[in-house]
């Protein structure tokens, strides 16, 4: 509980000294700085709610994240956005969303769900090696 204090008022400091960077700066755009106020509330609403969340939980969902990451990377072919000479967003009514930041998470928790169900001595098998680097290279 200490660390997580700690870490709390490293980040109040760090916050409350942009957040005074950014007025200055704004003097003559105030709703340049009223956003900004919006968003750290919103950043820290989503702080307390991750700090209260039991990462457990992810080994129940790894997979369904995983499938709907590969369907999403799918509707991207299809439906696309094109930004930048690139077609990598999705338009989810006035939200854009970028498929392959999911996609890479779901990746990293699938192989560690998948390495944390193997002994060391399954790994080092030929055979898993291709089965590890299907599951990668496909999606």
């Amino acid at each position: 509980m200490k660390t997580l204090s700690l870490f709390s008022i490293i980040i109040f400091i760090i916050v409350a000294v942009g957040l005074l960077s950014l007025y200055s700066a704004s003097y003559y755009n105030k709703a340049v700085f009223f956003r900004q106020i919006l968003w750290v509330i919103v950043g820290l609403i989503c702080f307390f709610g991750a700090s209260r969340f039991s990462y457990h939980y992810l080994k129940s969902v790894v997979w369904f994240l995983y499938g709907l990451a590969l369907l999403l990377l799918i509707l991207v072919l299809i439906l696309g956005a094109v930004r930048f000479g690139a077609q990598r967003w999705l338009k989810i009514w006035w939200l854009n969303f970028q498929p392959s930041e999911l996609a890479k998470l779901s990746l990293i928790l699938v192989l560690a769900d998948y390495f944390s169900r193997r002994s060391v001595y399954e790994l080092g098998s030929a055979s898993q090696h291709k089965n590890i680097i299907k599951s990668v290279i496909i999606p």
